[in-house]
């Protein structure tokens, strides 16, 4: 019997050293997995956190892009708005200034003036002390022909305006508030 017990003991011990073996292959297989699924985690982070600085990228492009758009509209609605001003002073300060204009120009003109003119400006010829052909001649409305055709006047608004027009946008760009 006692080789019986011996061997039963040597055997108890190959499997208790077996056993032992298994129990730290399984701790150190749950070790490398717990060690891999925390690797994979970090590169999952990772790869995310570079896409997400990507998209940011991509998207401050894009926020940019809009927002000097939005200042070419909002330019331009300034210049719309400033042109509908100019229009609109060019309307109402056309005949009035035109009596002034037309004494500062005949000061270059020798002797009596007569003049053709657009039928609307008459009254502004006359008031200046020029005399009116009976027709109107070939003038725009704000030309001054004189009646032999020697000379043409451009008195008309437009021209009064686009020589003062860099002068005016700056005066009241100042006038509109900034956003």
């Amino acid at each position: 019997m006692a080789l019986a017990d011996l061997i039963a003991r040597l055997e108890r011990e190959a499997q208790a050293r077996v056993d032992g073996v298994l129990e730290k292959a399984r701790a150190e297989a749950a070790a490398i997995d717990r060690q891999a699924a925390l690797d994979t985690s970090r590169e999952q982070e990772a790869v995310l956190a570079a896409r997400r600085a990507q998209r940011r990228a991509q998207l401050d492009r894009e926020l940019g892009a809009l927002r000097a758009k939005l200042k070419v509209a909002e330019l331009a609605a300034r210049q719309r708005v400033l042109e509908r001003i100019l229009d609109r002073a060019q309307a109402l300060a056309h005949l009035t200034a035109l009596p002034g204009q037309l004494s500062a120009a005949l000061l270059y003109l020798p002797g009596r003036v007569r003049a053709r003119c657009a039928p609307h400006l008459t009254q502004a010829l006359r008031t200046a002390g020029i005399e009116v052909a009976g027709t109107p001649g070939p003038a725009s409305a704000g030309e001054l022909v004189l009646d032999d055709g020697a000379c043409t006047i451009d008195l008309s608004a437009a021209a009064l305006l686009e020589r003062q027009r860099a002068q005016i946008f700056i005066e009241l760009a100042k006038e509109l508030p900034d956003e």
